[in-house]
């Protein structure tokens, strides 16, 4: 039917008339039958002459419209209805990351709540942390984690709710008393905080809601934070803590242990035989004392050696001491052509 519209707007002006013509014997009954035949009508029916007689109207009134102008008319309509279209896609699209964000939010909702109720339980029978236990007993916002909708009807006043306020309160606690309030059943009066809370959360940023926030991480570290509170009431000892799986080779490292014996102590360094203590021979160049290079050589930094002649020659005996073990080399006697 667009199409049939958009055909009459852009015909010329004689053509326009003449359907007008046609479609005005038709509706007065002073038609031929070649007319029905042209207009590929086989009868004029109740339906067919409504129809022609909405259109003899309309192409009345199109012809009070110079073509130009028509022309002008339908393209400017046209850029409307594209106009219109974009909206609405853009529209949908909009809404689309709307609920795609809503979804997110109650999630990360769904899974604070979680991970809090577990320790707001302990807090209300007085077991954990000390300074947390109190700090329950004086925030009623919290204490809200532990009650059900006919609780907070007979526990909390009209008045109170319009008192409490979100600051003080950790993110994963506000996220908490947000999917808290959001069951059936919640007392009217709660919409105010309701409506703060809801305010809160979004001013955390889109980018608190990563997948991992929103997600199984989440769920995992409220649980790890769960059962490590308890094990600090139980008096229990923490779980071995497992590492992630090495890059590229599937297998995980063993755990890591939070006691238990130590490691052994390393090896101890291995004893050296008598030959191995023997000096190097002196240098053949010096006929048979040992040179400084020699000393340098057998010595070092960890090496203290000195050396002693006999009062009744046969040569030098040479004492030292290396790594604490007491060293004793002999060197051959001096040729007597020696100066």
């Amino acid at each position: 039917m667009d199409r049939y519209s958009d055909a009459l707007v852009v015909l010329p002006d004689e053509a326009l008339e003449e359907v007008y013509m046609i479609f005005t014997h038709i509706y007065t009954g002073e038609h031929s039958s070649e007319v029905l035949e042209w207009m590929k009508i086989d009868s004029v029916s109740e339906v067919v002459h409504g129809f022609i007689e909405m259109q003899t109207m309309k192409v009345g009134a199109l012809l009070d419209t110079p073509e130009a102008k028509r022309v002008k008319m339908l393209e400017r309509e046209r850029n409307k209805a594209r106009d219109a279209q974009l909206k609405k896609e853009k529209q949908g699209e909009k809404e689309k990351r709307e609920a795609e964000l809503i979804s997110k939010l109650r999630t990360a909702d769904q899974l604070a709540y979680e991970s809090r109720l577990p320790l707001a339980k302990q807090w209300a029978e007085g077991a954990g942390d000390e300074k947390m236990v109190k700090r329950f007993q004086r925030r009623k916002e919290l204490q809200l984690l532990v009650m059900g909708p006919e609780e907070m009807k007979q526990s909390v006043p009209s008045f109170q709710w319009t008192q409490m306020m979100t600051s003080g309160l950790e993110k994963e606690e506000v996220r908490a008393l947000a999917h808290c309030l959001r069951q059936p059943g919640v007392p009217a009066q709660a919409a105010p905080f309701i409506e703060l809370l809801r305010s809160r959360i979004m001013s955390f940023g889109a980018e608190t809601l990563t997948a991992d926030t929103a997600g199984g991480e989440q769920k995992r570290e409220a649980e790890w934070l769960a059962s490590k509170q308890q094990q600090q009431v139980d008096g229990a000892a923490p779980p071995a803590l497992t590492p992630p799986p090495i890059a590229g080779s599937g297998l995980a490292p063993p755990p890591i242990g939070t006691g238990g014996a130590a490691a052994p102590p390393p090896p101890p360094p291995p004893q050296l035989e008598p030959s191995q203590l023997a000096l190097p021979q002196a240098d053949q160049g010096t006929e048979g004392s040992p040179s400084s290079d020699d000393l340098a050589r057998a010595g070092g930094a960890s090496r203290q050696f000195r050396s002693e002649e006999p009062a009744g020659g046969g040569g030098r005996a040479l004492f030292g001491r290396r790594d604490g073990a007491t060293l004793f080399g002999a060197v051959a006697p001096r040729s007597s052509s020696a100066p």
